[in-house]
This record gives structure tokens, C-alpha cells and sequence, in this order.
């Protein structure tokens, strides 16, 4: 061993030795379990004991682990009737709690001389346990643990979700060019999807290296962990998420009779609906053996387009998504036909010189493992700041805008602003977030304008997010009604929508 070494007696100790005589005479005597360290900070747990009887190059075996857990084993050969083994050094953490030792001596597993000294029937075993911090430690590394695995979860999620959505609308979107092209699609009406299909692709390659270099760095940190059974879950949720992708990249770039690159070949050789399947039950598991109530990963579907009928006049009122929003003045105009899976409407504006700076929409995302308002705002505040490039936050806060419908008629929501990138160009992003009464979903008035204007329209935004309602009361059957008592809400006050400015003219 390098350097100094020293036994933490304060934390460690070997506690209950059980020993097994085999009918040969062999027996494991003094078998004792510690935790040591050198002056390199490297640590290990070393194994010692006796077996009385046993020929030199006698094959001990010593398994290492966590009561009723896979652990570490290993082996030593007898040296005058005595044996060491270790377990390191490394640098990797002993995580405190009690581990079990046991040592052992296998006929099947000895060298064939030392197989007929002991004879057929030899064997012996012994058991002891080291205790490494306290209870109170454990607990609260454990805690720990479970948190830094919710994290983890919570980003992988964020991909399925992104994958659900973004994949099944382009996958759509592909074969229905294809049909309409009967084959063969134009290369501009291809590279039209494709930019779709890139904008996620760009997200999920970032992120999902991140969150794989995350869980490998946590899972490697430790000499042995509390929960090996989610280690293994979380690496192939990464693993079905990454050929997933994959798969789906196959299938639109068929669609569209491209090429599939390369370096996509071998991971695309897989049925997309059959990793999409196997990623629930997996995390399901991850919870179930982290001692946490599993969290759905089932998907809240929103696939039934907007319809046009839902205009009436300034407002738009949707029938298939339950929200309304009244247009910021005569020179906007209602989209239906957005193409980003999660954008339900868009508000254009009509004049030349702004039409590409300034646009809004709605858009819906759902987060089904949300427990809570809170978790809610977390979850889509964490979603927004991984979705955009150049994402740069400018303010966010909780909103409690006025809603009859809703405990202490207030409807719980979340504002953020911040800046993106769109090449080489900054956009401002006005984020209005309100929450659905279940916590599963978060309705967005997303307002965009390029940073060169963005003070002439912010207070555009603001006015048109005081029109911007969730219309989710199971008690109106008709959102007309529930509209006109929500307009009537506004007559008192504004509620905590916070400051709006005047716009500097009509639009």
C-alpha cells in the first residue's frame, strides 16, 4: 500500500464474527473487517482472518455488500494459515452505513494440489459486518442520493416528453409530404420538415451527453452504492432514449428519401413505439427501488389540432384545448397551422418589416409526474431553460392572476423572461405560464420579438397576457359561458398580474 495507513476506529468497527468448521477441520478464526486510508486520500476496506488448517495457497473468497444488496467480491490465497484482502484503495467513497463481510473457502474454486490437500468435502465461512459512520449519516446520505436520482429523472423525462411529442408530429409530418409529393418529395419541401425536426434534435444532443456524463460520474463515485438496481435502469433509459432518437431520425429521413447519416445507422435499427414502450416500466422501477411513490411517465396526448372555428372575431376560443386569448389589435392575426408539436396557435402580425421580429402563441406542456404547483413551476421553469439556445434569464417570478373558477379565485402561474439566440440574432421572450388546476399542465402565452424592438411590444405582450385564460372547469359545459365570467372576474381589478405599460400605438 502507498503511504501511511490508518484505521478510522471512530466510524469503523467489525462487529458479530460468525464462523463455520467444515468437516475437513478447516475453521476462519479473528476474521476481522476495516476501513483504511493513506495519505493520497485513497481508501479500502481490508479483510483479515485465520483459517487453522488450510495449506498455503489456500483460495479465500470475501464478498462485500449491503444487506440483502449485489456487492463486490474478491480473493487471496493463505499464507501460514492466515489471509488479507482488500477491497481498493481507490478514490471512490465508502458511503456510511453497515455493510456485510463474508469470507469463504470453496472446494471448486482451489488449485488442483491444494484441492486434494483439503479433500472434496473441505469448506468454511464466516461472516462479520463493518459499520461505517452512523445511522443518523446514513440516512441523510441516502436522502442525498434519492435527490440527485429525482434530478436525473427529471432531465431524462424532459427528453421522453420532448421525444413523444416533437417525434410523433414530425414522423407526421414526413409521411404526409411524402404522400402529398406521391414519393417523391421536393428537396425544399424536405429540408422544411427537417429544420423541425433539427430544432429538437439540437436540445436532445446536448442535454442527453450532459445527463449520461451526470449519472456516470454520481454511479462511479462510491465503492458501493445503496441502490445498484437503478444505476443499471437509469443507464439503459439513457441507452432506449439515445436509439430512440435514432430510430425516429430513420424513419423521417426515409419519409423524406434522404440518406440517414452514418453515424445514426446503428442505433436506428430499432421499432421506435417498442423503446417508447419500454422507457415507463423502466422508470417506473428506478422509483419503485429509490423507495419513492413511482411518478407516471404516461403521456398527457394533444395531438387533435386547433380549428379555425374556435375564431370568433378578436378571441380565440379553443374547444379541443380548453384556453382563450383575445389578439393584441386589427393588424394581428390567428395561425392554426403551427408545426412545433406543443404550439397550439400562433399571433402573426401583419406588415413586412415585422412579420420574421415579433410573433406569439400558446403552447401546452404537460408534466404528469408534477405533485404539486410547486413541482409544476420547477418542472416548466427547468423544461424552459433547456429547450432554447442562448438561453439567458432575465427574471422570473410566481403570478396569481384572477380566476373565479379556482380556490381563493386566484389561478397559480409562473412568468419568466429571458433572451435566446436564433443564429446570430438575440430575441426577447416573454414566458406567461398558467397552471392547470390538476398540476399536470402549464398553458403558455409565449411572446417573441427581436431585442432591436422589444420595448416598443413588450407592453403589447403584457396587455394581451390579461386576456389569457385556462378554461378548465369540469362544471362549464360550454367555454362561452365560462369566458364571459371570466371577463366579468377582470371588471374588479387586475390581480397580480403585475405592472403592464400602454402601448406607444394601436396595433
Amino acid at each position: 500500500m502507498r503511504g501511511s495507513l490508518f484505521a478510522v476506529a471512530a466510524l469503523c468497527s467489525a462487529v458479530s464474527t460468525a464462523a463455520f468448521a467444515s468437516p475437513a477441520g478447516l475453521e476462519i478464526a479473528a476474521l476481522k473487517a476495516e476501513w483504511k486510508q493513506n495519505a493520497e486520500g485513497e481508501s479500502w476496506v481490508e479483510v483479515t482472518g485465520a483459517i487453522r488448517g488450510a495449506p498455503d495457497g489456500t483460495t479465500v473468497t470475501a464478498e462485500l455488500h449491503f444487506p440483502d444488496l449485489p456487492g463486490l467480491v474478491n480473493y487471496a490465497q493463505v499464507a501460514g494459515e492466515r489471509f488479507r484482502i482488500s477491497f481498493g484503495p481507490s478514490e471512490k467513497k465508502l458511503l456510511p452505513g453497515t455493510y456485510q463481510v463474508r469470507v469463504a473457502v470453496d472446494p471448486r474454486v482451489q488449485k488442483l494440489a491444494v484441492a486434494k490437500a483439503l479433500g472434496a468435502e473441505a469448506s468454511a465461512s464466516a461472516a462479520t459486518a463493518l459499520q461505517v459512520g452512523t445511522p443518523a449519516e446514513a440516512r441523510n446520505e441516502k436522502q442525498k442520493i434519492r435527490k440527485k436520482y429525482e434530478d436525473l429523472l427529471e432531465g431524462l423525462y424532459a427528453l421522453y416528453l420532448g421525444l413523444a411529442q416533437w417525434g410523433s408530429s414530425i414522423a407526421t409530418q414526413s409521411v404526409l409530404v411524402k404522400l402529398n409529393h406521391r414519393g417523391r418529395v421536393p428537396k425544399r419541401a424536405a429540408a422544411r420538415v427537417l429544420r423541425e425536426w433539427e430544432k429538437f434534435t439540437r436540445v436532445f444532443e446536448r442535454d442527453l451527453p450532459t445527463l449520461r456524463f451526470d449519472h456516470k460520474q454520481f454511479s462511479e463515485y462510491f465503492l458501493l452504492g445503496y441502490f445498484p438496481g437503478p444505476d443499471g435502469d437509469v443507464a439503459q433509459i439513457i441507452t432506449t432514449l439515445e436509439r430512440w432518437h435514432a430510430s425516429l431520425t430513420a424513419v423521417i429521413y426515409k419519409n423524406l428519401g434522404l440518406e440517414l447519416p452514418k453515424e445514426l445507422e446503428e442505433k436506428s435499427g430499432f421499432n421506435p413505439g417498442e423503446l417508447k414502450e419500454k422507457l415507463v416500466p423502466l422508470a417506473a422501477r428506478v422509483y419503485e427501488d429509490l423507495g419513492l411513490e413511482p411518478l407516471s411517465w404516461a403521456l398527457a396526448e394533444s395531438g387533435i389540432p386547433e380549428s379555425s372555428k374556435d375564431i370568433n372575431g378578436d378571441w380565440f376560443r379553443s374547444t379541443v384545448s380548453k384556453f382563450t386569448v383575445k389578439k393584441p389589435g386589427p393588424k394581428w392575426f390567428f395561425d392554426v397551422g403551427a408545426t412545433n408539436p406543443a404550439m397550439r396557435i400562433r399571433m402573426r402580425y401583419r406588415g413586412e418589416q415585422l412579420t420574421k421580429k415579433i410573433v406569439m402563441g400558446v403552447e401546452l406542456r404537460d408534466y404528469t409526474m408534477a405533485e404539486s404547483m410547486a413541482d409544476l413551476a420547477r418542472l416548466e421553469e427547468r423544461s424552459t431553460r433547456s429547450r432554447y439556445p442562448g438561453f439567458e434569464l432575465i427574471s422570473i417570478k410566481r403570478i396569481s392572476p384572477p380566476d373565479p373558477t379556482m380556490p381563493k379565485k386566484k389561478r397559480p402561474g409562473q412568468e419568466m423572461r429571458f433572451t435566446i439566440k436564433a443564429g446570430e440574432t438575440t430575441f426577447f421572450v416573454l414566458q406567461y405560464s398558467l397552471f392547470c388546476r390538476w398540476h399536470k399542465r402549464t398553458y403558455n402565452m409565449m411572446s417573441f420579438a427581436e431585442d432591436s424592438v422589444k420595448n416598443d411590444w413588450i407592453p403589447v405582450f403584457e396587455k394581451t397576457n390579461k386576456t389569457f385564460r385556462v378554461l378548465d372547469h369540469p362544471k362549464f359545459k360550454k367555454e362561452r359561458e365560462l369566458q364571459e365570467e371570466l371577463m366579468r372576474s377582470d371588471e374588479a381589478g387586475d390581480g397580480d398580474h403585475g405592472k403592464t405599460g400602454k402601448p406607444k400605438d394601436k396595433r
